[in-house]
C-alpha cells in the first residue's frame, strides 16, 4: 500500500469526525446529568431546610402550648385552692351560726307540744320524771332514771301519771311500769327504758265510798298519749358552751298539798320548766378517763330531786333537739350545777 503523505484518507477521516461527535455528544450528556444532579441535590437541601424549619417552629408551638397549658394548670390550681379556702370560710360561718347561742332562745311556743310527753313516776320510796318514747321494736315506753325505779312497789310496778296538756297538774292517764322488764342500751348509764302498761285504779273517801273507777273516767289510751319528744332530733354529739337549755319534769320545788273533800289530803309536783345554757362539757367519762364515747354535761338550768329522768332540750337553728336526761346534781361550795346524760350516751349500743 502507498502512503500519500500530507492527506488523512476519507475512511479515516469521517472515523475520527464521528468519534468526536460522539464524544462531544457523551460530554455533553455527563455535563447536563452532573447539572441536572447539583440541581437536584440543592432542591433536596431546600426542602430538608424547609422541613427542619417546620418540625422546629412545630416543636417551638408545642413547647410554648405546654407551657401555656402549665400556666392554665397552674392557675387552675391557685383558684381551686382558693375556692376550697372560701368554702371552708362559709362552711365556719355556717357552723358558728349553728351553734351561735347567743342568737337562740327556747320559748314556750318551742316547748308546747312537748310538755305533756313528760311524765311523772311513783315508786315506793319517791317520785321522779320520765318521757314518752315510741320506739321501734319497743313499742309506748316510759324512759327515765334507773336510779328512779330502783325501789318499786311490792308488785314490782311504779305508777306513771300523765297530765293534761290544758291543765299541767291535772292528770289523764295513770299508767303502770314493771322494772322486772327495764331495759337499757349500755350498761355505763343511769336509765331505765319500761312498756308503758295501763292500770286500773280505784280511788275511795275515807269512808269506803264515792269510788273513782279509772275504766269510767275514761283515761286516755296508751297509744293516745304524746311521743312527739322521740320523734325530735337529738342534738349533735357535742353541743357547744353557752347553748341554751330547758330541762322538763317534776321537781320537788314545785311540790304541792291539796285537800280535797271526802279524799283527804294530797300532794303533787306541778310539771315545771327551768331555763339555762350549758355551763360545761363533762370529757371524764369519755376515753382515756371513762367508757362513753360522748361528754355529758353541766347545766345551769334548776335541777332538784324529782327532775332525774325527765328531758333537757336544747336548740339550733334548726330548732329544738334531745340534749339528753336530768341525772344529778354538782353540788358546789356556793352554786348548783345538774348534770345531764348526753342522749348519745344513753342510746349508744355496746
Amino acid at each position: 500500500m502507498k502512503i500519500q503523505k500530507g492527506f488523512i484518507q476519507i475512511p479515516i477521516l469521517i472515523a475520527i469526525i464521528v468519534g468526536v461527535s460522539v464524544l462531544s455528544g457523551a460530554g455533553y450528556v455527563g455535563v447536563k446529568q452532573y447539572q441536572n444532579y447539583q440541581v437536584e441535590k440543592m432542591k433536596k437541601e431546600k426542602e430538608a431546610q424547609e422541613r427542619e424549619k417546620e418540625v422546629q417552629m412545630a416543636t417551638e408551638a408545642q413547647q410554648k402550648a405546654l407551657e401555656t397549658a402549665q400556666q392554665e394548670i397552674e392557675k387552675l390550681k391557685i383558684e381551686s385552692e382558693q375556692s376550697k379556702t372560701q368554702q371552708k370560710v362559709i362552711e365556719q360561718k355556717l357552723n358558728q351560726q349553728d351553734t351561735k347561742p347567743k342568737d337562740l332562745t327556747i320559748t314556750s311556743s318551742d316547748l308546747a307540744l312537748y310538755l305533756n310527753g313528760v311524765v311523772e313516776i311513783e315508786c315506793k320510796d319517791g317520785r321522779g320524771s320520765g318521757s314518752l318514747w315510741n320506739l321501734s321494736g319497743f313499742g309506748f315506753t316510759v324512759l327515765t332514771n334507773k336510779h328512779v325505779v330502783l325501789n318499786p312497789y311490792n308488785s314490782g310496778n311504779c305508777i306513771v301519771y300523765a297530765k293534761d296538756p290544758d291543765k299541767l297538774s291535772s292528770n289523764i292517764g295513770i299508767y303502770d311500769i314493771s322494772t322486772d322488764n327495764a331495759w337499757r342500751w349500755n350498761n355505763k348509764t343511769d336509765v331505765s327504758l319500761m312498756e308503758l302498761k295501763w292500770k286500773e285504779v280505784n280511788f275511795c273517801d275515807e269512808n269506803g265510798l264515792n269510788c273513782i273507777d279509772s275504766s269510767k273516767e275514761k283515761f286516755k289510751p296508751i297509744k293516745s298519749l304524746n311521743y312527739s319528744i322521740s320523734v325530735l332530733t337529738k342534738c349533735s354529739t357535742r353541743m357547744p358552751i353557752g347553748a341554751p337549755v330547758a330541762i322538763v319534769g317534776f321537781p320537788a320545788f314545785a311540790g304541792q298539798s291539796f285537800q280535797v273533800e271526802n279524799y283527804g289530803t294530797g300532794d303533787v309536783n306541778l310539771l315545771t320548766t327551768s331555763n339555762g345554757i350549758i355551763s360545761a362539757q363533762d370529757d371524764t367519762v369519755a376515753p382515756p378517763f371513762g367508757d362513753l364515747l360522748y361528754p355529758n354535761y353541766f347545766v345551769s338550768a334548776k335541777i332538784d330531786s324529782g327532775n332525774s329522768g325527765g328531758i333537757a332540750l336544747s336548740k339550733t337553728q334548726q330548732g329544738l333537739c334531745v340534749l339528753g336526761i336530768p341525772t344529778w346534781v354538782s353540788v358546789g361550795n356556793y352554786e348548783t350545777n345538774g348534770i345531764i346524760q348526753n342522749i348519745h350516751n344513753v342510746m349508744y349500743r355496746q
